[in-house]
């Protein structure tokens, strides 16, 4: 059994080795190429070219990371203007990256290919950005630090204005909308910063505070007749800081709109009415500088946002049939009021409470049935043995990590190895506690059953092996990438516990030889 327990052990380091592989390269992975026919949409021509007598000019400014909750905070004053707000949807994976596409170019992050922060390189997709450029439209961003736009987008911007965030102010006391650009994108990400910093408190305020006042500045400027300016983020946070996953407060982002153009909501006995996602905000630019909406966009118009001209609602409608003759049957089963949502939205499967139950008795079928042909003894006592590994971790994740979603990730590699401590603490727990009620193999049996666990409970709530959030239930995906972790750390703690064991076991051996 001695040489039976040395081979498991070594096994078990190999075999520990691929699920916190997968662990750990989730980032990297999500992310993947847009969708081959969303790119053939983008190299055909623009239906038609800007109308010349268009005088429309729009500001865009992203508050990175502000919640719908605390869109008051900013402070703002429309004075006379026209004036408009509700809640719209930030979307899944709610990381930055992916809402500046979704926001740019009106394609979800499952079509996009843009999953996470670690997306690397331009997009091969039409932003509103880079359509209006190409219609003649003056197009100017301002960003305080954050270089990711021109990554993303490295020819949507005639000028470009990265800002140090300790300059930013005085830059800002200079700078004026005459001579402006026709579309302006402002993004104001000292929020954010702070957010991850320091949760939502007092400095997450006080940088609203500041975002709030820059922009009442370009309220003040504004030309009532000709200019509009919308407000909007690319995701909320948490409360303790931190974006990614489903949550409430992540997902749900303020949309304001003030001067030309806008009109109320049409339920305004909702204070908050939801009016749309981020896949609507390119169309409905698209709307106020009369231009066709980018050819791959799936959002609609927010219905707060009124178009220049009559015209623009047949762009949309040969926008929206060009789009279902791309993605083909995908389009085949959508109501006619909003044909697009189900394919922007509908890639979000509820969590499967029958995989959970089929999991469960799965591995409860197996202990019983087959860990008691490795390890002898009562099975109650094995059972109870198997369970401590996953128990033990439970408890460990709830104390220090309980956000079961992406919204748990801040910087990915403190994020790993805050975990894999985690991990490491309970599963040296469990361990010592199975080894000192059986021998090194049949622990290392029963330690290795127990890691199996989470990993069925995960890969059958989401209904896959594959822990993209934008395939199944976002929360079992994540639960997807921690159990492979567990599973993968477990094995390993309880590897070199079995080795330790053997060779103790062998140095008590040599020691009673001689003493003989």
């Amino acid at each position: 059994m001695r040489s039976s327990t040395v081979a498991a052990s070594l096994l078990a380091l190999a075999a520990g080795g691929l699920p916190i592989l997968h662990g750990l390269g989730f980032m990297a992975t999500f992310n993947t190429a847009p969708l081959p026919a969303l790119v053939e949409l983008a190299e055909r021509p623009d239906p038609v070219a800007r109308p010349t007598s268009s005088r429309s000019r729009v500001v865009v400014v992203v508050v990175d990371g502000l919640r719908a909750d605390f869109a008051p905070a900013l402070g703002l004053t429309p004075g006379k203007l026209p004036h408009a707000s509700c809640q719209i949807e930030a979307l899944l994976p709610s990381f930055s990256r992916p809402g500046y596409v979704a926001l740019s170019t009106g394609v979800p992050p499952w079509a996009s290919g843009v999953h996470t922060n670690d997306h690397e390189g331009a997009v091969a997709l039409p932003s509103i950005w880079s359509a209006a450029r190409r219609a003649g439209v003056t197009t100017h961003l301002v960003a305080d630090g954050t270089d990711w736009w021109i990554e993303l987008f490295p020819e949507a911007f005639d000028e470009i204005a990265i800002v140090p965030q300790a300059d930013f102010d005085a830059f800002w006391s200079g700078f004026s909308l005459d001579p402006a650009p026709s579309l302006l994108l402002v993004h104001l990400v000292a929020a954010d910063d702070a957010a991850h910093d320091f949760g939502i408190g007092d400095a997450y305020r006080a940088e609203l505070a500041r975002a709030g006042r820059r922009i009442q500045r370009l309220i003040d400027a504004l030309d009532p007749a000709h200019d509009t300016l919308i407000v909007t983020a690319d995701h909320g946070h948490i409360a303790r800081g931190g974006h990614g996953g489903p949550e409430p407060e992540v997902i749900a982002i303020p949309f304001l709109a003030y001067g030309a153009g806008v009109t109320a909501h049409p339920d305004p006995s909702d204070q908050r009415p939801w009016c749309g996602s981020l896949l609507d905000l390119p169309t409905s630019i698209a709307a106020r500088l009369d231009l066709a909406p980018p050819a791959a966009a799936m959002g609609s118009l927010v219905p707060l946002i009124r178009p220049v001209s009559p015209t623009f609602n047949a762009l949309l409608a040969a926008r929206t049939v060009a789009l279902h003759d791309a993605l083909g049957p995908h389009a085949g089963a959508h109501p006619p009021s909003h044909p697009l949502a189900p394919i922007a939205h509908g890639r979000q499967e509820p969590l499967s409470v029958p995989g959970l139950g089929l999991a469960l008795g799965l591995w409860f079928g197996l202990v019983i049935v087959l860990l008691p042909l490795l390890v002898p003894g009562p099975r109650a006592r094995t059972l109870l043995s198997a369970l401590t590994p996953p128990l033990v971790f439970a408890v460990a994740y709830a104390i220090f990590e309980p956000t079961l979603s992406l919204s748990a990730v801040w910087l990915e590699d403190p994020w790993k190895l805050r975990m894999i401590a985690i991990i490491a603490g309970a599963a040296l727990v469990s361990t010592l506690f199975v080894f000192r009620r059986h021998a090194p193999f049949e622990a290392l049996a029963i330690v290795a059953a127990g890691a199996t666990l989470p990993v069925l409970l995960a890969a059958f709530a989401h209904g896959s092996l594959d822990a993209s959030p934008v395939l199944g239930d976002p929360h079992a995906a994540f639960a997807l990438i921690v159990a492979d972790l567990f599973a993968g750390v477990t094995l390993a703690v309880a590897a070199c516990a079995a080795i330790v064991s053997f060779l103790r076991e062998r140095r008590r051996a040599h020691a009673k030889v001689w003493v003989d």
